[in-house]
């Protein structure tokens, strides 16, 4: 005799299928959401989203594997069709997220994370914090960026930095504690996949 699934059954069944679109952002420098974001690629199966730029590439950078570089002409054309999910201008250059129906882990700004959340309400918004302003000015300088981009980086982090209202989640990422960063973000995705529908 076959039996109907009981309703457990199917709530672990849709927990197994269940697409989680998160989002990895925080201040624009100097909090390590790329370093977070490689190193949850690495450690654990995400489909991955390649988010369009107008900015050049930079020393290093490969087309179509950080950014797709188009002209701002191309960019515009993109918005009228809308081709963006999201998409911001920050410090001259414009920046933008393709749709995509998959299970995905975004790394965009703060702004670019509440349209998401706006479009997609059940998205999972997650905000990566310095240890405090002080360290996220010295990892700044770590890499070597120009003084006047650092003043300006910083002027922009201000207003960032209080942006974490409205995000699910907040995460630290102290100096040298990366893989804790990591596991907990990854904790927190897995706590989204088995929230009862």
């Amino acid at each position: 005799m076959i039996r109907p699934k009981t309703k457990l059954e199917l709530e672990i069944q849709a927990q197994k299928d269940k697409g989680i679109l998160t989002v990895v952002s925080g201040a624009s420098s100097g909090v390590g959401k790329d370093s977070v974001v490689k190193g949850l690629r690495k450690k654990h199966s995400f489909d991955r989203v390649v988010t369009y730029t107008t900015r050049k590439i930079r020393q290093g950078e490969e087309n179509k594997v950080d950014y797709n570089f188009i002209s701002k002409q191309e960019f515009e054309e993109k918005i009228k069709k809308g081709f963006f999910l999201e998409h911001i201008t920050y410090l001259d250059n414009h920046y933008g997220t393709p749709k995509k129906d998959k299970d995905v882990l975004l790394r965009i700004d703060v702004r670019g994370a509440k349209s998401v959340k706006q479009a997609i309400p059940e998205s999972v918004l997650v905000y990566i914090a310095p240890p405090s302003f002080n360290a996220m000015e010295k990892r700044m300088l770590k890499r070597n960026d120009q003084k006047e981009s650092i003043k300006k980086k910083l002027q922009v982090a201000v207003w960032e930095i209080e942006q974490f209202e409205g995000f699910d989640y907040v995460v630290v990422n102290e100096e040298g504690k990366l893989d804790k960063t990591i596991k907990l973000v990854k904790m927190i995705i897995e706590a989204e996949r088995r929230k009862v529908r």
